[in-house]
């Protein structure tokens, strides 16, 4: 009987633990585990171990179990015996019940028991075309018996394998089982897209194990984790869990928010941010997409509670971010979505949420590919402006800005150089600032790169001026604002100094976002500070509406004009008297504001119908606002800090549904200071890379959101008055934080560190800069120009925006028909690179044996073609036409490189010179040739033999051109006397003027003409 009952309790005991209802260990107990691994991409098949732990050990000799797995994905070729059943003498075998099932027996005619470890090996191979995730393989309808023949209870532990992505700094404990988590299978949502969304759990202990450490609800597994012991008892883990955010040990910052004592949805967010740190990136996507599922309304506070925001939204430009970036996870977040009502205002008690977790799915590359297909085939549906400078729609939604009819991605930076000691009231003085009065502006002409950080100018430590490095920097715009007259409600046309802005573009090639504050900080409208300009009040309205038609006035026919930028962060939000910190009241009439900005964009175009306006906004609020009530605007510019990421999908997706408009991220950046530790510009370096690439990856032609046009970095130099609240003196550079700002590296702001070049000691201001580490990854990765010379070779280098997972095709011609293959699946992940010989002997030689002209990447096996990227070789000829009798030199001229001594025409381009006569025109071959320039009324002028490299600008071309043509035929002679005569003595607005026959240009036709015209009678041009 006793006998009896003992089997009777074990055969329950059984059913028990393998049931799950039983946890606690018994008096003998198996454990069978199959393996959880990772496998490199491209590997074809893999093994599989089945293994064997035992309590106490060596007691189990034989067993049976189903393993099961997805038949379609993969095919199970063997089952042979592990070391530990060929050492007791046992045999394995196996059978296919049914299809994704492998029955493993193992037996044998002894008494031998099973050591610990693996005793059988499976060996499958990946079906072709599988896309590998995470995988599940399964234990089932498993026994294992002593020698007596009784069985012994079983606890499993079920496998899997991953595609390994992971370059990881640790080994985690426990992975979990599941890679994306089915969230489905063990709970329920309710209220998707409402402010009643929930989940709710309906197998706790099967969620634990499907997420893994330090994922919610798995509460223990961290503190099984022999590291984590480790850690603990080295005392690595002792302090606030504040200052593990971002810290050098990623592994150390997991645990410790892991267990920290911080609402559930904050600590997932640092426990997730510390996974991605240390390269574990299935993991931390685990870890995001838990906080979304149980705790998307959650608020976190900066550790003075003065400052809060919302992880699940960050949590979901992560996820969307880590997708981007490992393409061999082959998954995407899509539907996820939390709103915030009254969001990032002062009072967090009045959020209204909702929420919808939304799923991670599969995407392949062929997803990838459909995406960008969509959006290089899209058709233009909508066109704002009509001018010089358009921004245009096109029929996948995405938005492209256009200058002289190219497409133009704005690289730009935030330039006010001000040196140390000056003040805010100085920002403006740089454009005219010649210190040491050689006659050269300081900071554009003058400043040199302190190389080895010494403080002093040594020897090869040459003038460059700040205009060269930028340009070489790849900027192609700088944000400029004007400030008002003593009154603070005129404008003042000497700020800006004109000629300078000219050659800033005409030589570097860099234009200009022209800024008006439109009342912030009160510039403009005449307000006082204590009450701050009033959107509401029409005496201040007029006052800035006054300014901004003097400033576009002076400028719209200004060859550097970009845009028109109204206000920097008007909308902020106010305190409870309504006004903000840039003191106006915009968030608190919002409406009233967005029809001023609308009434003033509409004048703009008025004025000015060849440059868009935009709005300089905080984030994206009020964007609702100037949707319903200032339809004029172009473009929403957004001052927008939001992290080492970028900006995110969940903020570009709720923009886009607020306003159908392009967006221009106007200030991005951060500090190169760390608390308590100092200057760190490799965090702040990789703070840019991350910013930029979220641009470039949601901009036009890409699979991204499609809405953005480019951004501003904020800043150029660092700035030493800013931090006052810190230190009074703008002599010394703070070393102490204003505030917690948690998207900053390391936390807090230090706002005299924002710019990508330094100024030292100050010792040698305004003329030092000290590069960062930020300048040379926009300039040698990020800004690169699309073709360049290889240093010290003839070999060209070309460079591209591309997307990881996705190769590329280079291909070269020399008359632009003809075309021959240079390399071809060429893998980048980031920015695409590439180098080879001019003649294309990398492939073999160009069919015509000459050197190359023009280059084009495509993207592989595409159809129809994506192509990512066409360039000329060809110099560019850059040089000045003056006019006789003329000082304003401005006109429509024709430039044309001649064979030499011949009128051949080789390359040719109509071109609106400057106002001091300057011209350029690009794509000129290598070679020798006469350069000419002719006008309306005008004779040709030619420079003969001018040598032209590739690649390069030649300049020094200088032409007076004679005038007298009145009939532009290139010749002066009774012809142009007869339309001079018939117009003499006449000004413009007369009906018998004629500006064919006003030589001078002064408008007015008179001796001067006539005297211009007889000196150059019977003359041909060159």
């Amino acid at each position: 009987m006793k006998k009896l009952v003992r089997v009777v309790v074990l055969s329950l005991l059984t059913v028990l633990v393998q049931s799950g209802m039983v946890f606690c260990q018994q008096e003998r107990l198996v454990t069978l585990r199959l393996d959880r691994k990772s496998i490199d991409a491209g590997v074809s098949a893999f093994t599989l171990g089945l293994n064997i732990s035992s309590v106490p050990q060596a007691i189990a000799t034989g067993l049976n179990v189903d393993i099961r797995y997805d038949a379609a994905k993969f095919s199970l070729q063997t089952v042979t015996a592990g070391p530990v059943a060929t050492q007791a003498s046992k045999s394995v075998v196996y059978s296919t019940p049914s299809t994704g099932v492998a029955r493993v027996v193992v037996y044998g005619l002894n008494q031998n028991t099973l050591a610990d470890g693996t005793i059988a090996v499976l060996n499958f191979n990946i079906n072709s075309g599988t896309s590998i995730m995470q995988e599940s393989f399964t234990l089932e309808n498993f026994s294992v018996s002593d020698s007596g023949g009784n069985s012994i209870p079983v606890q499993i532990q079920n496998g899997w394998i991953a595609r390994s992505v992971e370059n990881a700094l640790f080994q985690l404990y426990d992975r979990g089982t599941q890679f994306p988590v089915n969230y489905e299978q063990l709970g329920t949502f309710s209220g998707a897209g409402t402010g009643n969304y929930a989940y709710t759990i309906s197998n706790s202990g099967g969620l634990a194990a499907a997420v893994g450490e330090g994922i919610y609800p798995n509460a223990t597994s961290i503190f099984a984790d022999p590291e984590y012991q480790r850690y603990v008892a080295e005392g690595r883990l002792v302090g606030d869990h504040w200052s593990f955010v971002n810290s050098a040990d990623p592994q150390a910052d997991f645990y410790k928010w892991a267990t920290a004592p911080e609402a559930p949805g904050v600590k997932l967010y640092y426990t997730a941010l510390a996974l991605a740190n240390a390269g574990h990136v299935q993991h931390a996507m685990k870890a995001y997409y838990a906080l979304i599922v149980h705790f998307p309304f959650t608020q976190s506070y900066n550790p003075n509670e003065n400052i809060y925001w919302y992880p699940a939204i960050a949590a979901i430009n992560a996820i969307t971010t880590l997708s981007r970036d490992n393409p061999d996870l082959a998954v995407e977040l899509i539907n996820a979505k939390i709103t915030v009502q009254n969001g990032y205002d002062a009072n967090p008690n009045d959020d209204i949420f909702t929420g919808a977790a939304g799923s991670i799915v599969p995407y392949t590359l062929a997803d990838r590919l459909n995406r960008l297909l969509a959006r290089h085939t899209a058709t233009v549906v909508q066109t704002r402006g009509s001018g010089r400078v358009q921004v245009m729609k096109d029929s996948s939604g995405a938005w492209q800005m256009r200058v002289d009819n190219r497409p133009f991605v704005v690289r730009g930076v935030s330039y006010s150089p001000t040196p140390v000691g000056s003040t805010s009231a100085d920002q403006h003085a740089w454009q005219w600032r010649d210190a040491n009065g050689n006659g050269l502006i300081d900071a554009p002409f003058e400043a040199w790169v302190d190389a080895n950080r010494n403080n002093i100018r040594d020897a090869g430590e040459n003038t460059i001026g700040d205009f060269q490095l930028l340009k070489e920097m790849g900027c192609n715009a700088i944000r400029l604002y004007h400030h008002a007259g003593s009154d603070n409600k005129t404008y003042v046309p000497g700020e800006y100094n004109k000629a300078l802005l000219r050659q800033l573009y005409q030589q570097y090639g860099i234009m200009v976002m022209m800024g008006d504050f439109f009342g912030a900080y009160t510039i403009g409208s005449g307000a006082t500070w204590a009450a701050g300009t009033d959107y509401t009040d029409p005496v201040q309205r007029e006052n800035m509406k006054a300014v901004v038609r003097a400033m576009v006035l002076d400028h719209k026919d200004e060859p550097y004009v970009l845009l028109w930028l109204l206000g920097n962060e008007n909308n902020m939000p106010g305190d409870n008297t309504g006004i903000n910190a840039t003191r106006t009241n915009a968030s608190a009439v919002p409406q009233a504001y967005a029809e001023f900005l609308n009434e003033v964009a509409q004048m703009i175009h008025q004025l000015d119908p060849n440059h868009p306006v935009a709005v300089g906004n905080l984030n994206f609020g009020l964007a609702e606002y100037y949707a319903q009530y200032a339809p004029e605007l172009d473009i929403i510019g957004t001052n927008f800090y939001s992290g080492r990421d970028g900006i995110g999908v969940s903020d570009l997706r709720e923009a886009k549904e607020k306003i159908d408009r392009p967006f221009i991220l106007t200030e991005y950046g951060a500090d190169a200071y760390q608390y308590n530790q100092g200057v760190n510009e490799a965090a702040q370096s990789r703070h840019h890379y991350g910013c930029w690439k979220a641009i470039g990856y949601n901009g036009n032609r890409t699979p991204g959101e499609g809405t953005v046009l480019g951004g501003v970095v904020f800043e150029w130099l660092d700035e030493w008055w800013k931090a006052q609240s810190v230190y009074d003196s703008p002599w010394q550079q703070q070393t102490e934080p204003q505030f917690y700002w948690a998207i900053m590296p390391d936390q807090w702001s230090h706002e005299e560190w924002f710019g990508i070049c330094g100024q030292g000691s100050g010792a040698q201001s305004p003329f030092l800069r000290q590069l960062r580490q930020a300048y040379y990854v926009y300039r040698d990765q990020l800004w690169r120009a699309p073709v360049a010379l290889v240093s010290g070779t003839q070999d060209v280098a070309l460079s591209w925006e591309s997307y990881p997972g996705i190769t590329y095709a280079i291909l070269y011609s020399n008359d632009g028909s003809t075309w021959a293959t240079a390399a071809s699946s060429v893998a980048a992940a980031d920015a695409g690179r590439t180098a080879w010989t001019d003649n294309g002997t990398s492939t073999g030689t160009h069919p015509r044996n000459v050197p190359i002209r023009f280059y084009r990447v495509n993207i592989n096996n595409t159809s129809p073609v994506i192509n990512v990227l066409a360039v000329d070789t060809g110099a560019t000829v850059a040089g000045r036409a003056t006019l006789q009798a003329r000082t304003n030199h401005s006109s429509t001229a024709t430039v044309q490189v001649l064979q030499t001594g011949t009128n051949t025409v080789v390359k040719a381009l109509t071109v609106q010179t400057g106002s001091d006569g300057s011209f350029s025109i690009a794509g000129v071959p290598a070679g020798t040739y006469d350069v000419a320039v002719k006008t309306p009324n005008c004779l040709r002028a030619r420079q003969s033999s001018v040598n032209i490299g590739r690649l390069g600008t030649v300049s020094g071309i200088n032409l007076a051109l004679r005038g007298g043509d009145a009939d532009n035929n290139n010749v002066v002679d009774m012809t142009d006397y007869v339309i001079l005569r018939a117009a003499y003595n006449t000004i413009q607005g007369n009906a018998r003027y004629d500006v064919r026959a006003d030589f001078d240009g002064n408008r007015i036709v008179d001796m001067t003409d006539y005297a211009i015209l007889r000196s150059n009678y019977n003359t041909i041009g060159q």
